[in-house]
C-alpha cells in the first residue's frame, strides 16, 4: 500500500496535524476523512476492514442521498480507535469572536475538527459558489495564523479528495450567515465532532493474527450475505441488506435505471474502490503465507474488471446508448462470478489454517 502523507508540522502560529491526502476509499466523505487521519499510524486499519458491504432501502425514498451500497466500516462504530468527542444541539454556544481561537485550540490538542457548514461558502469546495445553502461536513486538519487559512479535506470542483485552504473569514461565513437577514449571527449553537486516532489501541489491536483473523470472519459474512458479525450490540435505524449479493444486483438495476437512489457515481466508484482494497488485502495475506500468489494475480483480474465496468458505466451514461446495457450487464455478471470464485478458495484457505 502506497499512500500519498502529509506530514504534521507545528510552530509558531502555524499547526498542521499529519493526513492521508489519498485514502483508498473516498466514495464519501465520511470514509475519506477517518482514513486520512488512522492510516498514517495504522495502515492495517484499511486491511481489517471495508470488506463487509450493506444497503438500506430507506436510501430509495425521493429525495434520498444513498447509494447502491455502501462500505461498512467498524471503525465508526468501535470508538477505541478513536477518540471522539461530540458537540450537538444546544450543547456549546459559540461567540463569532470566539470561533477561530476554538478551532485552533482543538488542532493544538491533537483533534480534527468536522462540522456541518454551508459548503457554498467554501472557496474551492465541490459546491462552492452553488445557490445555497448546502449543508456538509467539513473536515478541518491544520491553520496557519500567518496566512490566516485553515487546511480543510473535502471534495473539490473535480469531485475529488483534496487538502483546501480556506480563509477564515470563509469558514466564518459557513457557519454564522443568516440567509435570511443577509448577516453573520453573533452566536450559535455549534454542531462539531472532534477525532483523534487513539494510538495505544491502534499498537496492540492490528497484529497479523488479529487482523487475518477479522478478515475470516468478515469475508464469510460478504460471500454469505450475513450481518457483519462486529455489529455486536448496535441497532440500526434502519433495516439493512448485507452481503456480496446486494451490491451486484443493485448495481444491476442502477444501470437499467430502475434504482431510484441519487449517489449512482458513488456506487460505481465504490465499487471499483472495493475490489482494489480487496487486491491490496490478499496480497497482505499472501506476504504472510496464507494464501499463494497465484490467487493475488486471479483477483487482480477481478480489479481490472471492475476499473473496466466503472469506464464503460461512465460512458454509458454519458452517451445514454441502450445498445451498450447488455454488454454492461454481462461484465457485472462476469465479475460476480469471478470474485465469487476466488474469495470463496480464499476462505477455504483461511479455514483450514
Amino acid at each position: 500500500m502506497s499512500f500519498d502523507i502529509l506530514e504534521g508540522e507545528r510552530r509558531e502560529g502555524t499547526n498542521r496535524l499529519t493526513v492521508c491526502l489519498n485514502p483508498p476509499i473516498d466514495m464519501y466523505l465520511h470514509h475519506a476523512t477517518k482514513l486520512a487521519i488512522i492510516l498514517p499510524k495504522q495502515p492495517k486499519h484499511l486491511l481489517k476492514h471495508y470488506i463487509q458491504t450493506y444497503w438500506t432501502p430507506e436510501w430509495t425514498k425521493p429525495g434520498s442521498w444513498g447509494s447502491a451500497f455502501d462500505f461498512y466500516n467498524p471503525g465508526l462504530f468501535d470508538l477505541y480507535a478513536y477518540e471522539k468527542q461530540v458537540f450537538s444541539g444546544q450543547t456549546i454556544k459559540v461567540a463569532r469572536s470566539d470561533l477561530l481561537d476554538l478551532l485552533m485550540h482543538w488542532i493544538d490538542l491533537g483533534f480534527y475538527p468536522e462540522m456541518v457548514s454551508d459548503e457554498t461558502l467554501l472557496p474551492g469546495t465541490l459546491m462552492h459558489g452553488r445557490e445555497g445553502p448546502f449543508y456538509h461536513p467539513a473536515f478541518y486538519f491544520g491553520y496557519d495564523r500567518h496566512r490566516q487559512i485553515f487546511h480543510l479535506l473535502n471534495y473539490d470542483k473535480t469531485r475529488n479528495i483534496r487538502a483546501i485552504e480556506v480563509p477564515f473569514e470563509a469558514v466564518i461565513s459557513s457557519l454564522y450567515f443568516n440567509r435570511s437577514s443577509g448577516r453573520l449571527n453573533d452566536h450559535i449553537h455549534l454542531n462539531a465532532t472532534l477525532w483523534k486516532p487513539n494510538v495505544g489501541y491502534l499498537a496492540t489491536n492490528y497484529t497479523d493474527e488479529l487482523v487475518a483473523g477479522n478478515i475470516r470472519l468478515e469475508l464469510g459474512d460478504y460471500l454469505e450475505n450475513k450481518p457483519s458479525r462486529w455489529i455486536g450490540g448496535i441497532v440500526f435505524p434502519q433495516e439493512r441488506i448485507w452481503g456480496q449479493k446486494i451490491v451486484y444486483s443493485n448495481l444491476m438495476a442502477l444501470a437499467k435505471e430502475e434504482y431510484p437512489g441519487n449517489s449512482r457515481l458513488q456506487s460505481v466508484s465504490g465499487f471499483y474502490q472495493h475490489k482494489k482494497v480487496m487486491h491490496d488485502r490478499l496480497q497482505y495475506l499472501s506476504e504472510l503465507g496464507l494464501i499463494d500468489g497465484k490467487t493475488v494475480d486471479a483477483y487482480a483480474v477481478v480489479c481490472q474488471q471492475a476499473m473496466l465496468y466503472r469506464t464503460m458505466y461512465m460512458k454509458y451514461t454519458m452517451r445514454k446508448q441502450p445498445s451498450q446495457l447488455p454488454r454492461l450487464l454481462e461484465l457485472l455478471t462476469d465479475i460476480e462470478t469471478a470474485e465469487t470464485r476466488v474469495l470463496t478458495d480464499v476462505l477455504r484457505h483461511l479455514e483450514s489454517r
